[in-house]
């Protein structure tokens, strides 16, 4: 891999011959395509892969979200993005097996938001009886008020929905009249929530509350 110095003159985009050249970061990237082993793939080779598509899977359809709650791992001038950020964490620690050692994303072990501000472990979740998501936390005498609450709900498919700037934590509970709502279905949805300081864009890790449905 090369990293163009003078990009105004020699950067591109796009792929030429055996080389592909992009943007990341603010940087532009020049590699060479992946080589195709003509081999027959080992059992290690074969479990990887698996892996791998069992974290796009899960990850793909959630690319902004994720971009969002990764965003401080990968600043400007990154080599590694912060969507790669997630998969690479996601596949280190969020996978497990089937009984037909089928690997897959366990939706508890996920962190959608990733940070060093402390993670919210005495916050509550409730499910109203309209559906809508009730969040509760204690009082934080110390938190000013930058600090704020950021959630995020998945079905695991396709659909989800961010909350991307919520309720100041002075505030003690917030109830999210969610996107889900519009479309009842008996589908589980994942709840996921955390802290985010919005002057200084640093996020705690996400916390994984459960799942509930809107039927």
């Amino acid at each position: 891999m090369a990293i163009l110095k003078n990009s105004m003159i020699w950067s591109f985009s796009g792929k030429l011959g055996g080389i592909v050249g992009y943007e990341l970061n603010g940087q532009h990237i020049i590699r060479a395509m992946p080589v195709v082993s003509k081999r027959k793939a080992s059992p290690l080779e074969i479990i990887n892969r698996a892996r791998m598509k069992a974290v796009s899977k899960y990850l793909s359809p959630i690319r902004r979200a994720i971009k969002f709650g990764y965003q401080n791992l990968a600043p400007p001038g990154s080599r590694i993005g912060a969507f790669q950020q997630a998969q690479s964490y996601t596949f280190k620690h969020s996978l497990d097996y089937d009984e037909n050692t089928v690997p897959f994303v366990n939706p508890e072990k996920v962190l959608v938001f990733r940070g060093k501000l402390p993670t919210p472990v005495q916050a509550t979740v409730e499910v109203a009886q309209d559906h809508s998501l009730v969040f509760s936390w204690p009082s934080m005498k110390s938190t000013g008020t930058h600090l704020h609450l950021v959630a995020f709900l998945y079905d695991g498919i396709r659909k989800h929905d961010l909350l991307s700037s919520g309720p100041n934590l002075s505030e003690q509970s917030y109830t999210w009249r969610h996107s889900f709502l519009q479309h009842p279905d008996k589908t589980p949805i994942h709840v996921y929530f955390g802290f985010r300081n919005s002057l200084t864009g640093e996020f705690s890790d996400s916390q994984y509350w459960g799942s509930f449905n809107t039927q």
